[in-house]
């Protein structure tokens, strides 16, 4: 028995009979698109303002030497004394 056959436009089916005009078609449209890519303009300056706000702050931190003359002289510091 032989199956009806289709009537409508079927592109899946033209294009794996014709595999080699699809790959055609493929690597034309991606050279179309890396072609076109390359050829965008950049503006350099945009259109559009950033606002941004800068707020100096100060942090009361210890200076270095300070932390340094808690700390023992020893070589081997003595860990108990610096957690109480």
């Amino acid at each position: 028995m032989k199956q009806p056959q289709d009537t409508k436009f079927n592109l899946s089916r033209i294009a794996i009979e014709n595999p080699a005009i699809t790959i055609y078609l493929l690597v034309v449209l991606m050279l179309a698109g890396v072609a076109s890519f390359f050829q965008l303009g950049q503006d350099e300056d945009p259109p559009f303002t950033f606002r941004a706000m800068v707020v100096p702050s100060i942090l009361a931190v210890p200076l270095p030497y300070k932390c340094q003359s808690k700390l023992p002289t020893n070589s081997r510091p003595s860990y108990k004394k610096l957690l109480m």
